[in-house]
């Protein structure tokens, strides 16, 4: 038994070598093919740095001798001259501003310069908010839109009882909504 696996085993891999003989040929044939092809098509310098065919002479200045310090004892030092300022690049509007600004459908029909907010009175029932931000809801309901955030311990005043887990209140600025019962207390923080 152990003879026929072997067999079997020296089989297996010598009966690939044909096939990998073959891929190893065609591997090569192809990168000669395209190393021939770019060899014919591609017989420029492509490289960053040219070479140059003739040398290009650059003239310098010549050096200016400058009178020493001892030759001129009574000379007053001159302030140098300022330069001119180069011209600023003037401001240019945007070629592409986006659509106009429209104000926000929550917002529709108020006008927030003349808004004022309503004060909650300083007596009366208060709740304040024990979560570190709260949503203000205009329905009790999740899926309600927000009206305002709310930071934790902020006064908020009752303006119904609870009811399935929301309070209907006011807040300092004046808006009117709907807190989670559960994120609320009677208790300042």
């Amino acid at each position: 038994m152990a003879l026929n696996n072997k067999a079997a085993r020296i089989a297996e891999t010598t009966g690939n070598a044909p096939v990998m003989f073959r891929l190893s040929f065609l591997l090569l044939a192809t990168i000669a093919g395209i190393y021939a092809a770019l060899m014919i098509l591609g017989g420029e310098n492509l490289r960053a740095e040219r070479i140059l065919s003739q040398p290009v002479a650059v003239r310098l200045p010549e050096p200016v001798a400058l009178p020493e310090a001892a030759a001129m004892p009574d000379m007053p030092e001159q302030a140098a001259e300022p330069l001119p300022q180069p011209e600023q690049t003037p401001e240019r509007a945007p070629r592409f501003p986006g659509p106009a600004l429209e104000r926000s459908p929550e917002f529709a029909g108020r006008d927030p310069q003349t808004e004022t907010p309503a004060p909650a009175a300083p007596d009366g029932p208060a709740l304040w908010v024990t979560a570190n931000r709260l949503n203000m809801r205009a329905a009790p309901d999740t899926a309600a839109s927000v009206v305002t955030g709310l930071d934790g311990g902020t006064r908020l005043e009752p303006l119904a009882p609870e009811q399935d887990g929301w309070v209907n209140v006011r807040a300092p600025g004046g808006q009117t909504g709907y807190v989670s019962a559960q994120f609320v207390s009677d208790q300042p923080q």
